[in-house]
């Protein structure tokens, strides 16, 4: 879950994140398919976009993401049907991918922390001086 916050922390789409936002119920299959349940979950995160809209993501190991294939489908309608949102299963392989991830991890570590200036308007005031005559 850390890596895939810090790819979000990275995207400038992203304008927050909230962690655990709401529980979903959700209308599934029963285990011996003959009938249907009613089941809660809640998302890990929850994404605010640049542009207005809302993304609800888990975090899973790639062999848990085959078996949840099926409560990936049904939580996306859900999720759709009643709110607009998106929904998204990100998984390890896809979260550390390369060479997206390294970069990211780059530009994060490297930012300008609270109070601190930033070095490139540092340098670029440095070079707009007049050099004496």
């Amino acid at each position: 879950m850390l890596h895939g916050l810090t790819l979000l922390d990275g995207d400038p789409d992203v304008v927050a994140i909230a962690a655990y936002p709401i529980t979903v119920r959700y209308l599934t299959a029963t285990l011996d398919h003959m009938g249907t349940a009613w089941r809660d979950h809640v998302p890990a995160v929850a994404v605010l976009r640049r542009d207005g809209s809302i993304c609800f993501i888990d975090f899973e190991h790639d062999l848990d993401a085959l078996q949840l294939e099926r409560r990936t489908r049904e939580l996306a309608q859900q999720l759709s049907e009643d709110c607009g949102a998106s929904y998204r299963m990100m998984i390890a392989s896809e979260i550390l991918r390369q060479p997206s991830f390294y970069n990211r991890n780059l530009i994060h570590a490297n930012r300008p922390r609270w109070g601190e200036a930033d070095l490139s308007v540092v340098e670029r005031s440095i070079l707009e001086q007049p050099l004496p005559t």
